[in-house]
């Protein structure tokens, strides 16, 4: 009965091993996954906060053409990483697509529309950038 006992542990004791080894080498593939889109997602943020950015500063369009035209396909596609983001700039982000949506709801009127994309996305645009930065930061 001992003998038996023994053989069945023994027997037990490597198809745990490498049970154990296989959900450890499954874990950190998620992690390597997770870690490569974070760092893209971050890649597409810092762009966006550039172009973003350089759209308020276009003056060949009106103001509100130029954050439409420059910012608002980008921002759409950077916001599908949203759960990849540290939580301040998702709220900026988050922000952003508020006034994007206020915008294209009231396209018509491109004075109140240039006032408020002046007043509220250029702060916006330099904490976004601001933060991410400070993320990559703490990467180091």
């Amino acid at each position: 009965m001992d003998s038996i006992i023994g053989v069945l542990v023994g027997a037990a004791i490597p198809l745990l091993k490498d049970w154990l080894s296989s959900r450890r080498t499954e874990k950190l593939e998620r992690i390597k996954l997770h870690d490569t889109q974070r760092i893209k997602a971050y890649q597409a943020a810092y762009k966006f906060s550039t172009t973003l950015r350089l759209s308020l500063k276009d003056k060949t369009q009106a103001i509100d053409l130029a954050f439409l035209n420059g910012s608002a396909a980008e921002l759409y596609s950077v916001i599908e990483n949203l759960p990849y983001y540290s939580k301040s700039v998702r709220s900026s982000l988050i922000e952003l697509e508020g006034v994007m949506e206020h915008v294209m709801d009231n396209i018509l009127d491109k004075y109140a529309n240039s006032d408020l994309i002046t007043e509220k996305v250029n702060p916006i645009s330099e904490r976004l950038r601001n933060e991410i930065l400070c993320d990559f930061k703490v990467w180091e």
